[in-house]
């Protein structure tokens, strides 16, 4: 079974142009419009395996893309431990030598 076919649209069809397609066969053959039908329900059952089918794929086919297109997650650059470490005693240091040179020399 296509399932374009079933609902009367091309397989390029936009998502809204299917579900419009859905909603016009499903009113068109509902079972409770046409209660004295018994082929109504099947039709009706044909018309919502076709439309849960097109939803499906192109589920699987947007995922499939995603998964495509979408860079490999990367952490963000922090710096090392030891370099912060580095960094905070060269300051502390510089700091502590003004310090002391200027209770030396009364700067």
């Amino acid at each position: 079974m296509n399932p374009y076919r079933e609902l009367g649209v091309s397989p390029r069809a936009s998502d809204q142009e299917i579900s419009r397609a859905y909603k016009r066969m499903a009113k068109r053959h509902h079972p409770d419009l046409h209660p004295e039908d018994a082929a109504a329900a099947e039709r009706m059952g044909r018309i919502n395996q076709a439309y849960g089918d097109i939803k499906a794929m192109r589920r699987d086919e947007r995922d499939a893309a995603a998964h495509r297109t979408a860079p490999p997650p990367q952490t963000p650059d922090r710096p090392k431990p030891l370099v912060v470490g580095a960094i905070l005693a060269a300051v502390v240091t510089f700091f502590l030598v003004r310090l002391l040179l200027d209770i030396l020399f009364g700067g």
